[in-house]
């Protein structure tokens, strides 16, 4: 069911998630297999992933949120898979794999 009526929406949260649940090594390769070059994970530990992000010249702010839900998704709270974002859309969501290919300039060396 698409709910077309954005009042409907007001006030409600949703999990929004893909068809499948993947992890970092199976994105790397999945970006890997579509740009052609190696793509790898790097597990680090949270003040290493913070520092990272900080070198980035982020604000502090979305350097904490980020890192707050990174390590999140490295403890497993990105493994359920939910529904509600084909039910909303009207259909299936795009698989990862596709939205690489289809955006793949992205990522694209410079």
């Amino acid at each position: 069911m698409v709910y077309e009526d954005p009042d409907a929406h007001r006030g409600a949260a949703y999990t929004l998630t893909g068809a499948h649940a993947l992890g970092f090594d199976e994105v790397a390769r999945l970006l890997t297999d579509v740009l052609g070059r190696t793509i790898r994970y790097q597990p680090a530990g949270v003040a290493g992933y913070l520092r990272h992000l900080r070198h980035r010249h982020l604000p502090m702010v979305q350097c904490l949120v980020q890192t707050v839900l990174h390590t999140g998704l490295r403890r497993g709270q990105a493994e359920r898979v939910d529904p509600t974002l084909g039910r909303l859309l009207g259909r299936a969501p795009t698989p990862l794999a596709a939205y690489i290919r289809d955006y793949r300039h992205l990522w694209a060396s410079r």
